[in-house]
């Protein structure tokens, strides 16, 4: 008897036809009881989707490759930036997922503000680190130029 993977202790039943794209094999002892999913715990009558990675996702904005939103989008940056998906989670696990300019947690999916952006040098092209979309956005309008910076931070303390 196998227990379901959700982590709730019960035990699943037997598949009774085959389906190998979500892990039903007839004869053979399903990976979730009815209703769980990979996340924890039951899902009310509605089934949860997962990524090949396991994040969670919607009906809306899956991708051909069994990505997620979130996923595609790590994908292309670190293709982008030529580092593996691995680095990347690597670094951004490195900044304990928080914004190196103004400190707050990253925050939604695809094209949020709140979300990480590898922020690098136009320049040389040399990577810096994870800011907020926000925040690059921000630092972009001031031509990533610190004296800018410097002359906003006082106008803001000025009229404060």
């Amino acid at each position: 008897m196998k227990l379901c993977e959700c982590g709730c202790g019960l035990p699943t039943s037997i598949s009774k036809c085959n389906r190998a794209n979500r892990g039903h094999i007839k004869g053979k002892p399903t990976r979730f009881r009815a209703g769980h999913n990979p996340h924890g715990g039951e899902t009310k009558g509605r089934r949860i989707a997962v990524c090949k990675r396991g994040h969670r996702r919607s009906s809306v904005g899956l991708y051909a490759n069994r990505c997620c939103k979130q996923c595609n989008h790590i994908t292309y940056i670190a293709r982008a930036f030529g580092i593996t998906v691995e680095e990347y989670n690597a670094r951004l696990a490195k900044q304990k997922n928080k914004c190196a300019l103004c400190g707050e947690k990253f925050y939604g999916a695809g094209h949020n503000l709140g979300m990480p952006a590898l922020d690098y040098n136009p320049c040389s092209g040399k990577l810096r680190e994870f800011i907020h979309k926000r925040c690059n956005a921000a630092l972009g309008l001031f031509e990533d130029n610190a004296e800018v910076c410097r002359a906003a931070a006082r106008y803001l303390n000025k009229h404060n």
